[in-house]
Order: structure tokens, then C-alpha cells, then sequence
């Protein structure tokens, strides 16, 4: 009787456990100090979405980033369609393209993407040429409070 208790207590632990919490932090780039939230796709690649400090934040730029240049961004084209797609059923959709300057998928959104995604739910990505991807991060509103100060300071 023991053991069956034990692995319901274990079920249910699994169930509830939190999902891996998106990164936030500043950077300084060429341009000044950048606000960047990371979200981890898979152990080779990740999702930034990041926006110049202080700049208010109407827009941010989302990148795709191959973490070990394994060539695993390959697959997209040139031009792109990239979709979040949200576990209640609603997805916003960005059109974007290769990045000149970081050479990897990259394009632009409004801010509302990143208050979507601060619920703290697990969402889908469909990248072009890549498939659908889930990602392993969420936005928790702590994290998410604290980029949107970013961009306002």
C-alpha cells in the first residue's frame, strides 16, 4: 500500500512541477545596453526577444540563435513565417528574414508578444522550414515586469 502511495505522491509532483523559467538580463551592445529574455528551444537552439533600454518598448526584435553553430538554422529560408502558437488556441504570426548583422532567422514584433507570453504557459513556435518547435521556457510575470522596466528606464 506503501508503494502505490509513494508513486501517486510521485505523479502528481511530476505534474505539477513549474516549466523551465525563461532568462531575462541586459546587455551592452554596439547601440548601448540591450533588454533580452531567452527562452530554451533545445539544447542547441534558443528564442531571444530583445529591445534596446529605454526605448519604450512599442517593438521588439525576436532572433533565433543557434547556440553551438551547428548549422541547425540552416533550413530556413531567406524570408520566413514564424508563429507563436498559444496552448488556448490563439497564435500571432511575424514575417521575418536571415539577420545581416546576426546572420541567423530574426524579425520584429509588437510588445504585445511579450505580454501574451507572460501568463506563464509553455507555447508552440512554427518557424518556416524548421516545422513547429515546442519551447521549453515560460514568461513568468516577474521576469516579464522586469524586462518591460527595462525598456521603459
Amino acid at each position: 500500500m506503501f508503494w502505490i502511495a509513494a508513486n501517486v505522491l510521485v505523479v502528481l509532483t511530476s505534474a505539477s512541477l513549474p516549466a523551465h523559467a525563461a532568462t531575462f538580463h541586459v546587455a551592452d551592445e554596439e547601440d548601448g545596453p540591450v533588454c533580452w529574455l531567452d527562452f530554451a528551444m533545445s539544447a542547441n537552439r534558443a528564442l531571444a526577444i530583445f529591445s534596446a533600454k529605454g526605448h519604450g518598448g512599442k517593438t521588439v526584435e525576436i532572433l533565433l540563435e543557434d547556440r553551438k553553430d551547428s548549422g541547425s538554422l540552416s533550413k530556413v529560408p531567406e524570408t520566413f513565417d514564424m508563429t507563436f502558437q498559444f496552448a488556448d488556441g490563439t497564435h500571432q504570426s511575424y514575417r521575418g528574414s536571415i539577420s545581416e548583422y546576426f546572420g541567423e532567422p530574426y524579425a520584429e514584433a509588437r510588445l504585445s508578444l511579450v505580454k501574451r507570453l507572460s501568463d506563464g504557459e509553455g507555447f508552440t513556435l512554427a518557424v518556416s522550414g524548421l516545422g513547429t518547435i515546442p519551447v521549453k521556457d515560460a514568461l513568468s510575470r516577474k521576469t516579464y515586469e522586469k524586462f518591460v522596466n527595462c525598456l521603459s528606464k
